[in-house]
């Protein structure tokens, strides 16, 4: 009898702790969040050789990401978020153009594309490992991109070169992350994520049959506060 009252009290003392840590990480959490990227072109469809050349013609560019966080946890495990960013995309070019007849000399063609962007996105995440001073998550979710503005620098010495911006306005892109969150307070963190981002939908209106998608994975640093 005695064996198994103190049993069921450890029981209830357990449940009772674990209950008491979940609601301590239940609320809303409010943060700034800021990353820096690596964005480049993700080129897909139409002959092989023409892909390869543009992939090797392609350079990565420097970008950023910059905005508000909204985090809201159900419990221990679970937590979902949102947010507005400012982020700054793009790619960079060098393409030399071979003579094809005695009208057309070639030429070469240097171009830093530069794209500003709001993101809204939301995404879930799922904490595998939970301690005291360290959590660990696994994030995946969507983003919606609207095109501020679109600015194309070119260096060419081909004369009379036409540029024609058709770049989307609206977009949608995934993203992937593994964080990671260091408690500084019983009410604040710091973040560490390491995040991936690829749009689903294509850069260009009018490409053809080779599409160009934009992906700038990053890592991302960021300080919250439970609300």
């Amino acid at each position: 009898m005695k064996k198994s009252i103190i049993c069921s009290l450890l029981f209830i003392l357990s449940f009772v702790s674990i209950s008491e840590a979940q609601s301590q990480n239940k609320g809303f959490y409010l943060g700034l969040n800021g990353s820096l990227d690596r964005s480049d072109l993700d080129v897909t469809g139409g002959r092989k050789d023409l892909r390869k050349s543009l992939e090797k013609e392609g350079k990565p560019k420097l970008g950023y990401t910059l905005g508000v966080d909204l985090i809201y946890r159900f419990n221990d495990k679970i937590a979902i978020e949102t947010g507005v960013f400012y982020s700054n995309k793009g790619s960079k070019s060098e393409i030399n153009i071979q003579s094809f007849d005695s009208v057309f000399a070639g030429g070469y063609i240097k171009s830093t594309s530069v794209l500003h962007y709001i993101d809204l996105p939301i995404k879930a995440n799922f904490y595998v490992l939970r301690k005291r001073k360290i959590q660990i998550f696994l994030a995946g979710g969507l983003a919606a991109n609207f095109l501020l503005k679109h600015h194309t620098k070119l260096q060419t010495n081909i004369p009379n070169l036409i540029y024609i911006d058709n770049t989307q306005k609206i977009g949608v892109s995934v993203l992937g992350s593994l964080g990671l969150d260091l408690p500084v307070t019983s009410r604040m963190f710091v973040r560490v994520e390491p995040i991936f981002r690829r749009s689903l939908t294509r850069i260009s209106k009018y490409d053809g049959p080779i599409k160009s998608y934009l992906y700038n994975p990053g890592l991302s640093f960021g300080v919250y506060y439970k609300l």
